[in-house]
């Protein structure tokens, strides 16, 4: 009996050390801040018109090895491979600014005088990254990512 009281004391005492040496180590959470603001540089009117919106989608595709010797840009930790999505809309249309125009009341009718060229007028993509692969050699850099995007 008394060794089974022995037992579970020393027990008590090494989850009593256990507890508070865990606590004791325990790091705390990283305080993290996280800002955002939203900056309306200007508001204009616009005359453009719309005609035609396309959609596209395309798969790129980037791969590089390190040049120093042939033979190892055979080996995964020379190179790097990137597969990204884009997909994008483009919108083509009519700028109207410089677009005359000319009523003629008797008759109630508008006059468009030399309208412009279509040209394109936005162009919105959304580029999601499929699979990004480094080396242990050849990572990638922050103008790498930026030259993909």
């Amino acid at each position: 009996m008394r060794r089974l009281l022995g037992l579970l004391l020393l027990l008590g005492f090494g989850l009593l050390v256990f507890f508070l040496t865990r606590e004791a180590y325990r790091e705390e959470p990283a305080e993290r801040v996280v800002e955002s603001t939203v900056l309306l540089e200007r508001v204009r009117p616009v005359l453009k018109l719309v005609t035609v919106e396309g959609d596209f989608s395309e798969v790129y595709t980037y791969e590089e090895a390190l040049d120093t010797y042939d033979w190892l840009k055979q080996f995964a930790p020379f190179r790097k491979k990137a597969i990204l999505r884009v997909q994008a809309r483009v919108s083509v249309g009519y700028d109207l600014e410089g677009l005359g125009i000319r009523v003629d009341e008797e008759r109630h009718t508008v006059w468009l005088e030399a309208p412009p060229e279509p040209q394109v007028l936005a162009i919105d993509h959304d580029i999601a990254y499929y699979d990004l692969e480094e080396g242990a050699f050849n990572e990638f850099s922050a103008d790498d990512l930026t030259r993909l995007n």
